[in-house]
């Protein structure tokens, strides 16, 4: 009984460890890549050296009726002063979808990072399909082009941050 056990826990392990290809679902997250300095990845990483300061960028979507849209920015602080965000922002604009701030400088949701500490802002834009009878074509050459601007660190502006997403297609992967 523990020998039938035991084969069924393998067997189990196995079939969740294979691979699969993505496959095209409404309502299932698919990632965007980003597409900065001759990276193509899922996970981006900034790094200001002189401020000691690290950016990480992720992002997925979800097609259902529309497009929604998550992004992630997680920033730490390696620096022994705080890094000042009070007055930064944040901005997407998108190619192809109407998200409601589209285009739009927004206050960045967090006041400071601490020294040693790290602050993660999570952006979600829901965009109707605008119509379409496949909806999946709201994101046909899309492309998201995040702006983070206002940072500050010992009083220093630190440089502007531009990030490319464009979306993964899984109906053109086999």
């Amino acid at each position: 009984m523990d020998r039938r056990v035991s084969s069924g826990l393998v067997l189990v392990t196995l079939v969740m460890a294979g691979c699969a290809h993505s496959v095209y679902r409404s309502g299932v997250a698919h990632p965007y890549r980003i597409a900065n300095d001759g990276c193509d990845c899922e996970h981006f990483v900034t790094v200001d050296s002189a401020a000691r300061i690290i950016c990480e960028f992720t992002g997925t979507y979800r097609v259902d009726e529309g497009v929604t849209t998550k992004i992630m920015v997680t920033i730490r602080n390696e620096n022994r002063d705080t890094l000042d965000l009070s007055l930064s922002s944040v901005k997407i604009a998108s190619r192809n979808l109407t998200y409601r701030y589209n285009d739009k400088f927004l206050p960045m949701g967090i006041t400071a990072v601490l020294p040693g500490e790290r602050q993660t802002v999570t952006l979600v834009g829901d965009a109707p399909s605008r119509g379409a009878a496949d909806p999946w074509l709201s994101i046909a050459g899309e492309e998201l082009v995040l702006t983070i601007r206002g940072m500050r660190i010992q009083g220093n502006l630190l440089a502007t941050q531009v990030i490319r997403f464009v979306p993964t297609n899984p109906r053109l992967t086999s």
